[in-house]
């Protein structure tokens, strides 16, 4: 498939209509020489990429900056929304006047307003258009490579495509991605092509799962944990089966403290009742010492001398000493009345406080061999901390084995698949349709720079050390090594994609007839007329190529090659 014109409109009317042919096909800027004016953001790069949203890369790309997703450039979108803008890309079989045409139609609406459109039926989302664009362009469909994966080396405009000549996938490709799109592209399928391709992917996602399930801890190191904890369960669960749950425990506890306070207050009335007693007891003997037992003869002749001079005494001696007796022994008889009485009251007290202290004992044993509600609770909730903790562990090493016989399994499946693959009969197809697109590989750069390069490839380890895989390259086949400035490689991969196209009509490999390409202002001026040349001798070739217009060599400044010219005055989108 070639193409044939680009068509712009908005709901104003026609924009811009380009109109592409065989061969070379540039879109150059008209800015004067030594003019302070630059080409640059006038739309050349756009015309790529409109033609690239046709084949199926999301609409946004055109806005949407491809090194940080949150740059966007709001005046083109806000023009492309608002003006409703339809891009049509007019895609033919061949350069004849009944050749078959496909057209596709693009806008830049969002969700249901979205177009996807191919020769008047539209399709409800971006998968089933460009499933139908695979069916229309190429009269297949596959699923390993995808159809965006098998143009890629046709659409070259990103940083990795204008600087990579087999590696130019966007975002980050697996070995065996790129294995599965250079056999397919070599015509060298084999049975269980997808299931390997699927089964490498799959086996690379489970390892890094298994990694991720390991990060902080190996499964021996789980395993370890799990062996302690199950001894902690263990000893928990003898702990619970040991424990009398003592419904009134609290209540107890709340007696036992009162049995206490009793126990003190009744230990303290007792001490001062035997302080009492024994002063009183004290008293009562200090009194009755007191009694007199002095000489009444010694003392009566005392009394009587006495007597001569108070006449009027009207008690005798003897009254006055038996009455003297007679209150001591009154006295002490008193106090000898209230010793009975705290005598009693210190037994009572005795035999409570015995009483208490008995009380006291039994309940402190029944406490001693119980617990509360509050220790058994948290008693089973430890238990069950250490149950949870043990299910997590279990569940973490269940899946770390799940992954690992997941991995065996797919292991296995590579190896059977790997028994046909790696043969060495499948490694001489290879080989043998390498060389034949070699042959138009050595031959193109032979004309372009004197030098022989060639599609070559290794058998390597595959990163998981599990597989070997296929890794393709092209490399200088007439010397040891060769040192590639910007422009030289961009010549390399020119003349990859213009040899692929040979290779795969002899091969009846589909595939499409152009190449996309931007900065071809890299290429030496030399380069560049060369390739034009080559185009105009290879008419299955359509080359489309931007570039700045102080770049282009004086030969192809004729608009027999250039189809669009682009300035800050006249930009694609006209604003």
């Amino acid at each position: 498939m070639f193409i044939k014109s680009l068509i712009i409109k908005s709901n104003e009317g026609l924009i811009r209509k380009i109109d592409f042919h065989q061969g070379l096909n540039l879109i150059v800027d008209e800015t004067p020489e030594h003019n302070t004016e630059t080409g640059n953001n006038v739309g050349k790069t756009t015309i790529l990429r409109l033609i690239d949203i046709c084949l199926g890369k999301k609409a946004n790309s055109i806005y949407v900056s491809p090194e940080d997703r949150r740059t966007v450039n709001e005046e083109i979108k806000t023009f492309l929304v608002e003006k409703e803008v339809v891009v049509t890309l007019v895609l033919v079989s061949k350069w004849t006047e009944n050749a078959r045409e496909i057209r596709i139609r693009r806008n830049f609406l969002l969700r249901k307003s979205a177009l996807y459109e191919i020769n008047g039926k539209t399709f409800p989302n971006e998968k089933e258009f460009t499933k139908e664009l695979e069916r229309s362009t190429f009269g297949i469909e596959t699923v390993k490579p995808t159809y965006r994966q098998l143009i890629a080396h046709n659409i070259r405009y990103s940083n990795a495509a204008i600087s990579q000549t087999l590696r130019c996938l966007e975002g980050l490709n697996t070995d065996a991605t790129y294995e599965s799109l250079f056999l397919y592209m070599l015509g060298c399928n084999y049975e269980g092509y997808d299931e390997r391709q699927k089964s490498l992917e799959d086996l690379n996602t489970e390892e890094i799962f298994r990694k991720k399930l390991q990060k902080e801890k190996s499964r021996n190191t789980l395993a370890s944990e799990l062996g302690i904890v199950k001894s902690e369960i263990d000893e928990l669960e003898k702990q619970k089966e040991q424990v009398c749950l003592n419904p009134e425990f609290d209540d107890e506890m709340s007696e036992l403290s009162d049995l206490k306070y009793r126990i003190t207050s009744l230990s303290a009335q007792l001490s001062s009742l035997k302080l009492r007693y024994s002063i009183m007891e004290e008293a009562k003997e200090e009194i009755l010492s007191k009694k007199s037992d002095v000489d009444v003869a010694t003392l009566k002749a005392i009394y009587k001398q006495a007597q001569r001079f108070v006449p009027d005494l009207h008690h005798t001696f003897e009254q006055l000493l038996e009455y003297h007796n007679s209150m001591l022994v009154r006295k002490a008889d008193f106090i000898a009345d209230e010793l009975p009485t705290i005598e009693n009251q210190i037994v009572k007290l005795e035999t409570r406080i015995d009483e208490l202290h008995k009380s006291e004992k039994v309940l402190s044993q029944k406490l001693t061999q119980s617990v509360s509600y509050v220790d058994y609770e948290n008693l089973v909730t430890e238990l069950t901390q250490k149950y949870e903790r043990m299910g997590s562990l279990k569940q973490q090493i269940e899946q770390i084995d799940k992954v690992e016989e997941r991995i065996e399994r797919l292991k296995q499946k590579l190896a059977d698949i790997n028994g046909v693959l790696f043969t060495e009969e499948f490694k001489g197809k290879v080989q043998k349709q390498l060389d034949k697109l070699n042959f138009y590989l050595s031959r193109i750069s032979q004309r372009l720079y004197g030098e022989q390069y060639g599609m070559v490839f290794e058998i390597q380890a595959a990163k998981n050390r599990t597989s070997e895989i296929f890794r393709f390259d092209v490399k200088r086949l007439d010397a040891d090594t060769v040192n590639f400035s910007s422009g030289k490689k961009q010549g390399e991969i020119v003349c990859f994609d213009m040899a692929y196209i040979l290779f795969a009509d002899q091969e009846k490999i589909p595939c499409f007839h152009f190449g996309l390409y931007d900065k071809k202002e890299l290429l030496h001026s030399n380069q560049l007329l060369k390739i034009s040349t080559l185009l105009e001798e290879n008419v299955n070739l359509q080359f489309v190529a931007s570039i700045l217009s102080d770049k282009l060599p004086k030969g192809l400044k004729n608009d027999r090659y250039i189809i669009v010219k682009l300035s800050q005055k006249d930009k694609l989108f006209k604003f």
